[in-house]
């Protein structure tokens, strides 16, 4: 077959013509290879039609692909890092008592209404949680990019102090979403940024 094609002896590698005709038609060209006959003129390989494909025409193209998908890699090296620094931002303030339904906060000074989310960004699930300063009605609503509630995940009358919601996020596509806590109406926002699953 090597003497056929003029190719030199050894192992070749190359594409699959049949896969590089579905994706890229105008670089698959198809040739006949004349029958083979022996000293005697017989027959001895009868002519066959074979595919070939035009690499010098495909080098451009690879390279480009290439370049997008470098170009692809790049900007979600950088989303992980903006993400990571979220987190790491986002955890900095240290581990919040789920407990703790004190009139005073963990200074020892007066509760301030307050509102996080932990973890964030935020994968399968993850709390809300929220502190209360002043007693009344409270309203836990999400909200996506647009402003569209998506949610309203609690209503209650609430006493002061310190209170957990689980939130089950394994619904919601990836993307930033805004967490408000309504405390006799006065809003308080935080943002929360939902992963992709793996």
């Amino acid at each position: 077959a090597n003497e056929a094609l003029d190719l030199a002896p050894g192992t070749h590698y190359g594409f699959m013509a049949q896969d590089v005709l579905n994706v890229l038609p105008d670089l698959v060209k198809t040739f006949s290879i004349p029958a083979m006959r022996d000293a005697n003129g017989t027959t001895a390989e009868p002519s066959q039609e074979v595919m070939a494909v035009n690499y010098t025409e495909m080098i451009p193209l690879l390279v480009a692909g290439m370049n997008d998908l470098k170009a692809t890699v790049d900007q979600q090296n950088a989303q992980i890092d903006l993400l990571q620094a979220q987190l790491a931002q986002c955890c900095a303030g240290g581990p919040v008592d789920n407990r703790s339904m004190d009139a005073l906060g963990s200074n020892g000074g007066p509760l301030e209404t307050d509102l996080r989310i932990v973890p964030n960004p935020v994968a399968a699930s993850t709390q809300l949680r929220y502190t209360l300063a002043t007693a009344g009605r409270i309203r836990l609503e999400v909200t996506d990019n647009s402003g569209r509630v998506i949610e309203v995940l609690e209503e209650a009358t609430r006493s002061t102090g310190s209170y957990t919601y689980e939130w089950n996020t394994q619904q919601l596509a990836a993307g930033t979403y805004y967490c408000t806590l309504y405390v006799n109406d006065e809003p308080l926002v935080k943002k929360a940024v939902k992963l992709n699953e793996r």
